[in-house]
């Protein structure tokens, strides 16, 4: 491993266990419910979906808030896996945080990016950002009518859709680092839905 590639994965693994740290503190108004630090496969992510539905967000929650943090954390899940960088030896450094707050559940993912990769995300991110949420649905359907799978398989909905979930909030960063590579976090708040 390169010197350059240890500071990168340094850094997610700081910034992972950060936020891990952050839910486990005795103040902290949430609770862990998964946390992972590793690979992102599509057969991984069935993994993970599958360890999440035997927590308690299965069970005690409404099946509507079910199915939204589901949504929600299978397109964040998709976008790493296809879109996060793997380092020289193959692997991913990347991560994937579920946390359960009061009234709302929070996922956050952290994973490496190309600068040219991270220029386009930040792009559709900006313009997320200015749309309500009449304007998420109607360019969901939009997108679905006449634009069809991507290269990469996708029907480029997924920020549209985690955009909609997040009710609650949504925020992300962008740290540039070394060896043309940006490290990028998203965090989404999805509301639980009332009894």
């Amino acid at each position: 491993m390169s010197n350059q590639e240890l500071k990168l994965l340094q850094h997610i693994h700081a910034d992972y266990h950060k936020v891990v740290g952050d839910v486990l503190v005795d103040s902290s108004a949430e609770i862990l419910v998964f946390a992972h630090f590793g690979d992102f496969t599509p057969n991984r992510n069935e993994h993970i979906l599958e360890a999440i539905s035997c927590t308690d967000i299965n069970k005690k929650d409404l099946r509507q808030t079910t199915k939204r943090v589901v949504t929600v954390l299978v397109e964040m899940l998709q976008n790493i896996s296809i879109h996060g960088e793997r380092g020289d030896n193959g692997l991913m450094n990347a991560y994937a945080v579920v946390a359960k707050g009061g009234d709302y559940y929070r996922i956050c993912t952290g994973n490496m990016l190309t600068v040219s990769a991270a220029r386009v995300l930040m792009r559709k991110l900006e313009m997320l950002t200015e749309f309500d949420k009449t304007d998420l649905r109607s360019n969901i359907r939009q997108r679905l009518k006449e634009e069809g799978l991507s290269e990469k398989g996708g029907a480029g909905i997924g920020l549209l859709t985690i955009a909609r979930k997040a009710e609650k909030g949504w925020s992300y960063r962008f740290d540039l680092m070394e060896k043309d590579m940006v490290y990028f976090q998203l965090n989404v708040s999805v509301p639980m839905v009332e009894k």
